[in-house]
């Protein structure tokens, strides 16, 4: 069974830490009970991994919302 549109942003929102902590609390249990959503997160751990090296700084806003777009286009 594959995720919904929501569920797959609640994944998208939970890996980039852009939701509220009351809904960062609903996003961690779907990860943890639904087989598509913990391999949809896990992907994207594999994929940004590589970018792990790198010093984190703050991001913008709005890199954020065209990022997190074009990954629900996909």
């Amino acid at each position: 069974m594959s995720l919904t549109v929501e569920e797959t942003e609640f994944v998208l929102e939970y890996f980039f830490l852009c939701a509220k902590k009351k809904e960062m609390v609903q996003e961690s249990k779907l990860i943890a009970f639904n087989r598509e959503a913990s391999k949809l997160y896990n992907a994207l751990k594999r994929t940004f991994s590589h970018l792990d090296h790198l010093k984190k700084e703050e991001c913008p806003s709005e890199l954020i919302e065209l990022t997190l777009a074009r990954l629900k286009l996909l």
